[in-house]
């Protein structure tokens, strides 16, 4: 009895793993400035005397950001970058300070083990 309790709350975690991962996907492809706190936060996590502080991000989401911080003109402003290889929804900051790793495979990677689990956010079958 003990053994078919842990495998079905194993089992309640990884489906409610996989509903988030669900919810996460369709919150990014509607709230275009869903990412603004993400990148503050990873700022915030950089050293404040590493100025200048550049952002590489996903193009699909540079133009939301730039719209968000177009009428900043402060020095902690950060110059926004396309970058391809960065997946929707992520980022990364780099400073003379170092290097925030804040791209969504990275910050779903962490959540999951946080719960106990090994979760990609794209699964190894590709399925969403």
């Amino acid at each position: 009895l003990a053994h078919t309790q842990v495998h079905m709350a194993q089992a309640v975690l990884e489906m409610a793993c996989e509903l988030a991962r669900q919810v996460v996907r369709r919150e990014l492809s509607t709230d275009a400035q869903s990412l603004q706190p993400v990148v503050t936060e990873a700022m915030a996590l950089l050293m404040s005397d590493s100025l200048p502080v550049t952002v590489r991000l996903h193009p699909d989401d540079l133009a939301a950001l730039e719209a968000g911080w177009i009428n900043k003109a402060a020095p902690e402003t950060p110059r926004l970058v396309a970058d391809d290889t960065v997946s929707p929804g992520g980022c990364l900051v780099q400073s003379s300070g170092g290097v925030i790793d804040a791209t969504i495979e990275q910050r779903w990677s962490r959540a999951a083990a946080n719960l106990g689990l090994t979760s990609a956010w794209v699964p190894a079958d590709g399925n969403d």
